[in-house]
């Protein structure tokens, strides 16, 4: 919506964005909608089935933000190997393959704290050589080795101002 305000000398324009989205709705009917009302940020998720490995081995990525699971999914992309020495990454990039699409990745911490959960799931944010943070019924944890099978669940970003 577009408002003009005319004031004695310039007018003023005022833009009101409004999202068709809401928390809870479907993304092309499949994907549940997530959507931040103080930031405005957007994802779809999914959960995927089973039980998977942070990593295979101890070994620092620098995939640390406590914010930016895109950042820190990349981060592991940049290693040799990747595919193979981090399980739960790899499911991401498979997912992108599956679903002809782009974008899917490990939340980070923070991330998902944005959806109410009861399971065990990875974040895609390192603590250090052996440990990665994890969430739990909204507690966020991190003594658990990366090596021990958590579920997963994929976030992708969507701008929802112009879908």
């Amino acid at each position: 919506a577009k408002v003009t305000i005319t004031s004695a000398n310039e007018p003023i324009v005022l833009t009101i964005k409004q999202s068709k989205w809401k928390t809870g709705d479907k993304y092309n009917n499949s994907y549940p909608v997530y959507i931040d009302k103080e930031t405005g940020k957007a994802i779809m998720y999914t959960h995927i089935s089973g039980y998977y490995q942070w990593s295979k081995s101890e070994i620092v990525t620098g995939a640390t933000s406590m914010d930016d699971g895109e950042f820190n999914t990349n981060k592991i992309r940049s290693i040799n190997g990747w595919e193979e020495l981090f399980p739960a990454f790899a499911l991401a990039e498979k997912h992108n393959k599956e679903t002809n699409e782009t974008g899917w990745y490990l939340p980070a911490i923070s991330e998902l704290k944005y959806l109410r959960f009861t399971d065990y799931y990875w974040s895609s944010t390192e603590l250090n050589i052996a440990n990665s943070y994890f969430l739990h019924d909204q507690t966020i944890i991190s003594n658990l080795s990366k090596t021990t099978p958590l579920s997963i669940i994929l976030f992708k970003k969507f701008n929802a101002f112009d879908e």
